[in-house]
């Protein structure tokens, strides 16, 4: 009885408990309910299924279940997802990127896009993940193309295709050439774009011309007003200049070659070991002088200290020489064995030497030959062959019966007949290198002058005349600041003038500038040739050099320089056989350097340049002595040079020496070799018996 009444208790209870679902299950976006769903309310346990909508997929079947008023998932893993299409696959020469969504599924989207060169072969560039998978085909990329190109007029195609009218792909390069006589004008070549085009314009070959140049210093000859190729443009140079190169050049594609140009024709910095010379300028220019002196001990080797800036460089080469005569070198003649003499030069003082002279020339003395003998003043004589000259004939003069003989520097008398003169007016002739001067030629006189010659600033001191007498002078003055260089007097002779006054202006316009200095001379706007100015060095500064500077002919000495003296340094050390190129000063600045000279002979050994460096020179070099081969040694050895005469010779360190028995000697036994070397002035002489 107790049992029943609890079972019925219960099922009251769970009548009671029950609760129905309102309206119909709920569902997601991706889901599709099934069957019909047309009631308000809906009993406990029922149950909905539902499909997946197209392009999505679960495994199983979604099911929800009524309880408690509550639509409740049966199993809440099963849903609906994205149907996956996989990959949408590579297009060859191109690539794809996501357009739509983030992995390959239902409503994904991705764009095809070609490589640099490659264009989509289509309209489509794109695919799409739907229900039924991949839309539309996987894109082509096929290669971009350019039009065909034509042959240049004058010229050709030299690379690209091989069929003419045929296209071209992307990257190729099409290279032209011209015709002989032509040159390209615009780009050598061109390529097919990644847009289908050419990188640029077709060139032309155009003709090859050059128009006449503009040479600075310098002019034309024979101008054109065009040159064609390989045509040649020929120019010359001012006076005081030169040929760059040379004095043509060719037309040619690209320009002239050589490109025309001319420079100042100047000579380099004299340089003169052992020797000073004066003015320095910054620039020696042609017909410019220089005057040198050599140290103790040393000679210069022309009669005259003086050289010339000329267009073959100084003449005569300013040269100061350890010995007093060098090699002799005279004109229209040589000496007696000169080749196997040469060796043997420079030579003392007394040293005499056999020579001869070319035909049309003799000896002072007037013999076949004779000696040339080495002096305190040079070689004597001075002139070594003389010209000989002839007299016999004199056209409208008085000749002689018998030829006469005369040598270079003597004279002869010449008779003209009446109305006749000699071209210079006078009665003589003189013997010169060249033959006589005047030619012995009378010719018909006609002495007066006519019309004064005019300069560009010397003026005459007298009046004008409209003729003047041969011989007869005029006086010629400059007016300032110029003064006249040379003489001042023209002479009328047999119908010309002969002389130049030239007026020069030998002033000098501000002083060099000197860093750290201080002008102590008064101002000038212009300084007469041999003013001077002097300078201060400013504290802490100390003046290197001269305190001086001159105007010397319209140019400034070399300025003195101020430098900080911390660390300076006096003469540089002395050492044996040799000297400084340069000329010792006092005191030199930090960081100054001087070169080391050896005597002829002697081998410099170490840095020929020393360097003050706080206020102490760096190491100098040594002169290794060297060797000298005099007659009695290799007397007593029985032995002469194999290569040279058997006379004193000299011979550097480490140079080698061969010697060879006398006739009729043989080589010691035990003897060192005969092919020996010099060794700091010392021989290891071998022996013959």
């Amino acid at each position: 009885m107790r049992l029943s009444a609890r079972i019925i208790w219960l099922i009251l209870w769970t009548v009671c408990v029950a609760e129905d679902c309102k309206g119909p299950p709920p569902r997601e976006n991706s889901e599709i309910l099934s069957g019909s769903w047309s009631e308000q309310l809906y009993s406990e346990g029922t149950q909905a299924t539902y499909k997946c909508r197209p392009g999505y997929r679960t495994l199983g079947t979604i099911v929800k279940v009524c309880k408690n008023g509550e639509w409740v998932p049966s199993n809440p893993s099963r849903i609906c997802r994205k149907r996956p299409c996989g990959h949408p696959g590579d297009t060859p020469f191109g690539s794809f990127r996501l357009a739509v969504g983030s992995e390959f599924e239902f409503g994904a989207k991705v764009v095809y896009t070609c490589d640099e060169g490659y264009q989509l072969l289509g309209e489509i560039d794109y695919r799409e993940c739907d229900a039924d998978g991949w839309t539309n085909d996987i894109p082509i990329c096929e290669v971009v193309k350019c039009l065909p190109v034509t042959e240049l007029e004058n010229g050709r195609i030299v690379s690209g295709a091989a069929e003419p009218d045929q296209e071209y792909y992307f990257g190729q390069v099409v290279r032209f050439e011209c015709n002989s006589g032509f040159k390209i004008e615009g780009q050598k070549e061109m390529h097919c774009s990644e847009n289908g085009l050419w990188s640029n314009e077709k060139p032309q070959c155009v003709e090859i011309s050059c128009l006449p140049p503009r040479v600075e210093n310098g002019d034309g000859i024979y101008l054109k007003p065009v040159y064609k190729e390989n045509e040649r443009f020929q120019y010359k140079c001012k006076q005081g200049f030169v040929y760059k190169e040379r004095g043509d050049a060719v037309c040619t594609g690209s320009g002239w070659n050589p490109q025309p140009s001319c420079e100042e024709m100047t000579c380099l910095t004299p340089y003169i070991p052992n020797g000073i010379y004066t003015p320095h300028r910054i620039k020696h220019r042609i017909d410019d002088e220089i005057r040198y002196e050599c140290k103790n001990g040393f000679y210069p080797a022309t009669r005259s200290p003086v050289s010339k800036c000329t267009i073959t460089g100084w003449i005569p080469a300013p040269r100061c020489s350890l010995k007093p005569c060098d090699f002799p070198q005279f004109k229209h003649g040589r000496l007696y064995y000169e080749e196997s003499r040469r060796p043997y030069f420079p030579v003392p003082i007394g040293k005499e030497y056999s020579y001869y002279c070319d035909n049309g020339f003799t000896t002072p003395s007037q013999s076949y030959w004779d000696y040339l003998r080495c002096t305190v003043n040079g070689w004597e004589p001075e002139v070594p062959c003389l010209r000989q000259c002839i007299f016999h004939y004199v056209e409208y003069g008085e000749s002689l019966y018998w030829q006469r003989r005369y040598i270079e520097g003597q004279s002869a008398k010449v008779q003209c007949h009446s109305g006749y003169s000699l071209p210079n007016g006078q009665d003589t002739i003189l013997c010169t290198e060249n033959g006589w001067s005047p030619p012995p030629k009378c010719v018909r006189i006609k002495t007066d002058c006519d019309n004064l010659p005019t300069f560009e600033i010397a003026k005459p001191t007298e009046k004008k005349k409209k003729s003047y007498r041969s011989g007869e002078q005029v006086t010629f003055r400059c007016p300032p600041p110029y003064r006249m260089d040379g003489s001042d007097i023209v002479t009328c002779v047999n119908t010309k003038w002969i002389g130049q006054p030239v007026c020069k202006d030998n002033s000098c316009v501000n002083p060099p500038h000197v860093p750290n200095a201080t002008i102590l001379t008064r101002h000038k706007t212009k300084y007469p040739s041999g003013d001077k100015v002097r300078y201060d060095c400013n504290k802490p500064f100390e003046l290197f050099g001269e305190v001086e500077v001159m105007c010397q002919n319209g140019i400034w000495t070399e300025p003195p320089k101020c430098k900080d003296s911390t660390g300076k340094c006096g003469p540089p050390p002395p050492i044996d056989n040799g000297d400084i190129t340069s000329l010792s000063l006092p005191v030199y600045a930090p960081l100054s350097s001087v070169e080391y000279q050896c005597q002829n002979y002697y081998l410099l050994k170490g840095n020929k340049i020393v360097t003050c460096r706080n206020g102490k020179w760096s190491q100098p070099p040594t002169c290794l002595h060297a060797c000298v081969i005099p007659e009695d040694i290799m007397e007593k050895h029985n032995i002469v040079l194999r290569w040279r005469e058997n006379a004193k010779i000299y011979s550097q360190s480490g140079e080698n020496i061969e010697f060879m028995c006398k006739p009729g000697y043989r080589k010691f036994r035990g003897s060192p070799p005969f092919r020996t070397k010099c060794i700091e002035g010392h021989i290891n002489y071998p022996t013959c018996v």
